[in-house]
């Protein structure tokens, strides 16, 4: 059975994981990779996963210090606003990236609408009317 020391530790080691998570996350989101900002969410949601183990061992193993628990956790909040700011950052990474995207869209449609007018067949009218 692990020591509420271990079980701490592996707390704070997943709390560690999840911001180094989070700061790639964020920039996979300023190269353009998508497909790696959805790959680490899924280790992501593992790790946080790890640190809920953790935390409830934790409470188990000592459940008379509810107020020393709760300090120890609390003291782990500045890692948590860490993580709380990347992923602030990362959202408004993702909306900036999609109103780039949408207005490309636009410009994109109005394009085809101009394309397809150059595209029509238009009647032309001969140089020489043959019928008279």
């Amino acid at each position: 059975m692990e020591s509420s020391t271990e079980n701490l530790k592996n707390a704070l080691d997943a709390l560690q994981g999840i911001l180094r998570i989070a700061e790639a996350q964020k920039q996979a989101v300023l190269g353009g990779v998508m497909e790696e900002f959805f790959s680490l969410g899924e280790q992501r949601e593992a790790l946080q996963a790890a640190f809920d183990r953790e935390k409830a061992k934790f409470m188990e193993q000592r459940p008379g210090t509810v107020g020393e628990a709760r300090t120890l956790f609390e003291n782990m909040g500045a890692l948590l606003q860490d993580i709380r700011d990347r992923d602030e950052e990362t959202r408004a990474l993702i909306e900036k990236r999609r109103e780039e995207i949408s207005g490309e869209m636009r410009r994109l449609r109005r394009g085809r609408e101009a394309l397809r007018g150059y595209g029509r067949r238009q009647h032309r009218p001969s140089l020489f009317n043959i019928k008279g």
